[in-house]
This record gives structure tokens, sequence and C-alpha cells, in this order.
């Protein structure tokens, strides 16, 4: 997440990477404690789709949204919708 800023090619690539083996193990989704992470990840799967024609569709949380959740929040009230990969198949799996 860092890495972006410094060398974004790279970042895009350690995204491209995690992507693709989350979604070759099965993963329904990533959890992450990083701020920048998330963004790395979330925004990122716009770009990889963009530049390398893959597409992820892997939701991406923040371990406070999930905590959030598990805690019976309202996931309105975090503010999910703002996710750039939704995550509504994630939420009709836990819910």
């Amino acid at each position: 997440g860092l890495l972006r800023g410094y060398s974004d090619e790279l970042a895009l690539q350690l995204a491209r990477e995690k992507l693709k083996n989350a979604s070759e193990a099965g993963a329904d989704c990533i959890v992450t404690l990083c701020p920048f992470c998330f963004i790395a990840l979330d925004m990122g799967q716009l770009q990889i789709r963009s530049k390398y024609r893959e597409v992820y569709n892997m939701p991406i949380i923040h371990y406070a949204e999930l905590l959030s959740i598990a805690l019976g929040i309202n996931p309105k009230e975090l503010a999910i919708e703002t996710h750039r990969v939704k995550i509504d198949k994630l939420l009709e799996k836990i819910l």
C-alpha cells in the first residue's frame, strides 16, 4: 500500500499478484488492516482491469469494517457503498 507514490507500477504489480493468488485460492474477499493496502487493492482492480485486461472483482474489506459488521452494525452506516469493488454478494454470505 505504501509503495503507491514511490513506485505506482510496483504497487500495481504487487496488488495484481495478491489478487491473483487470492482468486486462485478461492477466497471470498481480502481483509486488510492497512488503509493504504485497502486502497491499493480496491482501486487497483480498476487499474489492473484497464492495463492488463484482468478482472478479479475481489471484495476488499478493512478489518474495522468486518469487525463492525460482526458486531451488528448496519453496513450502510459504514459507507460500504464507496468501495470500488462492490461487496453485496459477500454481505449476503455473512449476514
